[in-house]
């Protein structure tokens, strides 16, 4: 076609097409201008990074989960059509992958402990699921994603072989936790800003869950650490210091022993320049502290040095409410409640189906609210029991409780591996202690159960087995071989390169 008769034929179908959107946004249609806007945006993204458009989309919606939470995991990119981001991200990526693997006539599982675990985990949880759907419908779809979610560690692995789709991704979960480093003190500061001007209608795009976004900053702090290299390190470490600082003096006690864990697994393994300087950090300031209330007679720094004891000695305490260990506004009585709420659901496991549990869709709240004996409002909707551990065995009995606990020991003895492997690129250590403070947050939250959460751990899993390229049997996948993978720079790029 001749150029000047194509660009004719281009312009008038672009202005054709601008005057029919802006007529459709005037209207308070959205569906057709955000379609093309995510189209075009997606067009553009592959254009300038090279890598291909499920994974833009993947990482874009890990972006969006960390610095919007609940109120972009409200949002819908249909209409009416209850299809959810992780959902819409999971079905693009999940068919195009294996569309792709079945091209190259390999599966997307290879022999390894962790991967067959997990895979394990997705049949168990699937054939659990195929009986509960019947009974309790859109419920039991709902509990099932603390299941499915898993997904995204094999759509991720499989993104990474790609070594600048794997620097993309690791960027997004980056640059979504020093986002929600200022975004989130921001809400707190000026809510009405978050409530009245970013929203879509009767969408709000950013909704704040405090113990998850603590556990997201604490993680990303390590990450960033030892992202940062060069003239990065100027402005990333005390940055990351200043991440770490704030989820430790919050009041997520999780976020604390998953971020006091961390530092002592990492000085364990002789990886001192973390622990060591937010170990100094916290000494300057303590001594700031006592020396205010000493010397100075201030009164917020004794009223703060007797909160952060507080915290401290909580963390194993379960004391009642109204106890004289702490400041009134400080909550003692969260470990009784996961104590009595985890103590129901065993009890409730154990009387009716140990083996294969109460199933998705069941009010694991039920046993506990009628055993509880403090006041928990009219308003208490919540149906995870703040432990992933108690989750699996309360939906899938004694057989998810097992395989939960086999894949945590799998993921931790790699974990330790690669923290005393002097050769592990120092991304990956900060993927691996990533992963831990979210694993612990899990422990003692509701982490795992939501999209917040359960995408960014999934997928930075996958970030760290990505699938080796080439025909299958090329590279070695045993555990240690796996393990030697993926790289933050030249290893990845060697690796991936045909």
């Amino acid at each position: 076609m001749n150029p000047r008769a194509r660009l004719l034929l281009v312009s008038s179908v672009a202005a054709v097409a601008a005057v029919w959107l802006a007529a459709e946004l005037a209207s308070g249609s959205y569906f057709w201008p955000g379609l093309f806007a995510v189209v075009a945006l997606a067009g553009v993204l592959v254009h300038l990074l090279k890598i291909e458009a499920d994974a833009i989309l993947l990482g874009l919606v890990i972006f969006g989960y960390i610095v919007g939470n609940r109120g972009f995991a409200q949002f819908m990119p249909l209409p009416g059509l209850p299809l959810l981001p992780a959902e819409a991200a999971l079905l693009v990526a999940l068919g195009w992958r294996l569309v792709r693997s079945a091209f190259a006539r390999r599966l997307p599982v290879e022999h390894d402990r962790l991967q067959w675990l997990i895979l394990a985990w997705l049949v168990v949880g699937g054939v659990r699921f195929g009986f509960d759907l019947p009974r309790h419908g859109f419920l039991a779809a709902r509990d099932f994603a603390v299941v499915y979610y898993a997904l995204f560690f094999f759509i991720a692995r499989h993104m990474a072989q790609d070594a600048a789709a794997r620097r993309y991704l690791i960027g997004c979960v980056i640059a979504g936790c020093i986002v929600l480093t200022f975004t989130f003190p921001l809400s707190e500061a000026f809510p009405q800003l978050f409530t009245q001007w970013l929203r879509l209608g009767s969408t709000l795009f950013i909704v704040y869950k405090s113990d998850l976004v603590l556990s997201l900053i604490a993680a990303g702090s390590i990450l960033v650490f030892e992202w940062a290299t060069g003239a990065r390190r100027y402005w990333a470490w005390p940055l990351a210091s200043a991440m770490f600082f704030y989820t430790m003096i919050g009041d997520v006690r999780a976020v604390l022993v998953g971020g006091v864990s961390a530092l002592l697994l990492l000085a364990l393994a002789r990886r001192w320049l973390f622990p060591l300087v937010q170990a100094s950090l916290a000494a300057l300031g303590l001594l700031g502290l006592i020396a205010a209330a000493v010397f100075a007679n201030h009164s917020w720094a004794g009223d703060k040095l007797a909160e952060l004891g507080a915290q401290a000695g909580s963390v194993i305490s379960v004391a009642r409410p109204g106890s004289d260990f702490a400041p009134k506004s400080y909550k003692l009585d969260n470990n009784r409640f996961r104590l009595v709420w985890w103590r129901s659901v065993a009890t409730e496991v154990w009387d009716t189906n140990p083996v294969f549990g109460l199933g998705f869709g069941h009010d694991l709240a039920a046993g506990f609210l009628a055993e509880y004996d403090q006041d928990l409002g009219d308003d208490f909707v919540t149906r995870s029991p703040h432990c992933i551990a108690v989750t699996a065995l309360g939906r899938m009995g004694l057989v998810g409780a097992v395989l939960w606990a086999a894949f945590c020991a799998v993921l931790l003895t790699r974990f330790w591996r690669a923290l005393r492997d002097r050769a592990t690129d120092p991304v990956d250590i900060g993927l691996w202690c990533c992963l831990w403070v979210l694993l612990v947050s899990a422990t003692f939250g509701v982490v795992l159960e939501g999209p917040m959460g359960a995408v960014v751990f999934w997928t930075v899993l996958g970030l760290l087995y990505p699938m080796p390229a080439g025909p299958a049997g090329d590279v070695e996948s045993s555990p240690d071989a796996a393990a030697s993978l993926p790289s933050g720079g030249e290893t990845a790029s060697a690796v991936t390169q045909p």
